[in-house]
């Protein structure tokens, strides 16, 4: 387990190294800039509500309860 911990704490620190030379060098030495801060190319909440999601759900729970239905009555209709 030590040994996992070790290199766990090792990759770790190869990791913050590099992403600390990726910070100073942005924009340098051919990488491109860092975008700005907080700047959201897709912005949350834009997309349109479905206005038909409410119908077509409460159309599929008419259409599950009536299969459900069915098999009780096939069900029961089967055992006499």
């Amino acid at each position: 387990v030590q040994d996992l911990q070790d290199m766990h704490n090792d990759f770790r620190q190869k990791v913050d190294d590099g992403l600390q030379k990726l910070s100073q060098n942005a924009g340098q030495n051919g990488m491109p800039a860092a975008p700005p801060a907080g700047q959201q190319p897709n912005a949350a909440g834009q997309a349109t509500p479905d206005t038909n999601a409410a119908a077509q759900v409460q159309s599929q729970q008419q259409d599950a309860n009536q299969a459900e239905s069915d098999v009780n009555q096939a069900a029961s209709s089967g055992n006499q």
